[in-house]
């Protein structure tokens, strides 16, 4: 039965309305429509059909979104077409504010039902997603990039909304051609069908990576006044063991040296002393590091990383004698600070990352369909999400994102499998599709419901891994576990 809400709130039943037809369509299309013919009974509700009027039907509401008016015979008809309130309301509601950064589908929820009549309940386990940014555009259209982003599914009753990560049952339901179910309209389509794929996580901030082998230092001059270091000096450092040769040394601030390396960073070994300073690093003339060579209790060596993402070639490095260190207690009147040349394998460069070496994670997967010999490996695109930083949730990912299946979809009689099988089926309800001949053995769900309100005539159900969305763009039916 269908009843309609006039723009003023008056609500009337409807009577001798014909063809009338509710259409469901997973996290989709959720429409009604129908022609009604003025009648002696129907005369005061015709009346009150007008574009935006309400259609109560069952437990949910419709709003009329297109209304063709004419004359048959000398009779008055209109035919409704109307949307699901929810969505209507979602779609006229414009969200001025925005998100960003971690969000919760709780604040995302929020949002985009604010100051409607839209409630919602949230049924799952649902982690926080990063967003550049997140509001500023109609909350229908927020809500598609909530059911894509958090990978989520939404029923509708009344104006409450469920969301959860799958909506329907797990019931074990074998939808069997020829069996329980009459196809009236079947696809099958393996233009998609891929049994390979890699997958890349989050994109490092860092566009290098340490080579791990450390070069000798080549000196190609030194400025001012280096002398040698005392065979004492040489003897007690020696007596260290750190692998690190000492060579020139300078007390004389200013004084400098200079070398080359190639790559687009380094790291370098330094001798660290009682009496260390401060020393300059200044690459290509530009860019500068200032590090520290004090070790207050002992002679050391110490890594210090100086630069890293530059342009992949060889670059010019001056290392200057600055000043004293603030903080140490011996460098002060005449006593100045000593730079002492380290020697030896000491340079550790750093070179552009190159294809994995990009990503916090990367991985590959097989499927085990590539074992069919008409399939072998099919490579798919590479999948690429910015959100993950560790193997295995990557490897999770691309698996379920592999279409390596056909995509099937049929349609058939409601009834039909309902008196087979002996189980009622709901929105979502998934289960296993089977056919014999054609070699089909798959996990389906119900992914689309039409039905006509107020009459006998039979639904019919759409099952299937895969829709059509209003563009004729293919979604797949996300994997059961």
């Amino acid at each position: 039965m269908l009843a309609v809400h006039s723009l003023y709130g008056q609500i009337e039943p409807l009577v001798d309305y014909k063809y009338p037809q509710r259409k469901w369509v997973l996290n989709g299309e959720y429409s009604l429509e129908f022609e009604i013919y003025r009648s002696a009974i129907n005369d005061e509700s015709f009346d009150l059909l007008e574009g935006r009027s309400l259609i109560e039907c069952e437990d949910d509401y419709f709003r009329v979104t297109q209304l063709e008016a004419g004359l048959e015979v000398d009779t008055p008809y209109k035919k409704v077409t109307c949307v699901n309130d929810v969505i209507d309301i979602l779609s006229a509601n414009f969200v001025y504010t925005e998100l960003t950064g971690s969000i919760s589908i709780v604040q995302a929820m929020n949002l985009i039902t604010n100051g409607t009549k839209v409630t919602y309940a949230l049924d799952g386990t649902f982690k926080n997603k990063t967003f550049e940014k997140f509001g500023n555009s109609y909350s229908y259209d927020l809500l598609k990039i909530i059911l894509e982003k958090y990978k989520v599914e939404y029923d509708i009753s009344k104006y409450h909304m469920t969301i959860k990560n799958r909506i329907g049952r797990d019931n074990d339901i074998q939808f069997r051609y020829k069996n329980n179910i009459t196809g009236t309209d079947q696809q099958y389509d393996v233009n998609t069908l891929r049994t390979y794929v890699k997958g890349f996580g989050k994109e490092r901030e860092e566009t290098d990576i340490s080579t791990g082998v450390k070069s000798t230092l080549v000196v190609d001059d030194f400025d001012g006044k280096w002398d040698n270091s005392t065979s004492e000096e040489i003897a007690e450092w020696n007596a260290l063991n750190t692998g690190v040769g000492m060579g020139k040394k300078t007390d004389v601030l200013g004084d400098s040296l200079q070398f080359k390396f190639t790559g687009t960073g380094f790291s370098i070994d330094m001798i660290c002393t009682w009496l260390g300073g401060k020393v300059v690093f200044t690459i290509d003339g530009s860019n500068t590091k200032t590090v520290s060579l004090l070790s207050a209790d002992t002679n050391r060596v110490k890594t210090f990383e100086i630069i890293r993402g530059l342009e992949s070639k060889t670059h010019t490095v001056d290392v200057r004698l600055e000043s004293r260190d603030g903080k140490n207690t011996m460098t002060k009147g005449d006593v100045l600070p000593v730079f002492h040349q380290p020697t030896g394998k000491i340079i550790t460069t750093y070179r552009s990352r190159v294809g994995s070496e990009k990503y916090y994670a990367s991985t590959e997967y097989l499927s085990p369909n590539s074992n069919i010999p008409q399939y072998g490996i099919l490579h798919a695109e590479p999948i690429y999400n910015d959100e993950i930083t560790n193997e295995t949730d990557l490897l999770n990912f691309i698996i379920g994102e592999l279409q390596d299946y056909p995509l099937v979809s049929t349609q058939f009689d409601y009834h039909t499998l309902v008196n087979d099988t002996g189980q009622e089926i709901e929105r979502g309800d998934a289960g296993w599709l089977m056919h014999e001949k054609l070699g089909i053995d798959i996990y389906t769900r119900i992914v689309e419901i039409v039905d006509y309100p107020g009459t006998k005539k039979t639904p019919v159900v759409t099952i299937g891994n895969v829709l059509l969305n209003g563009t004729g763009e293919i979604l797949k039916i996300r994997k059961g576990k």
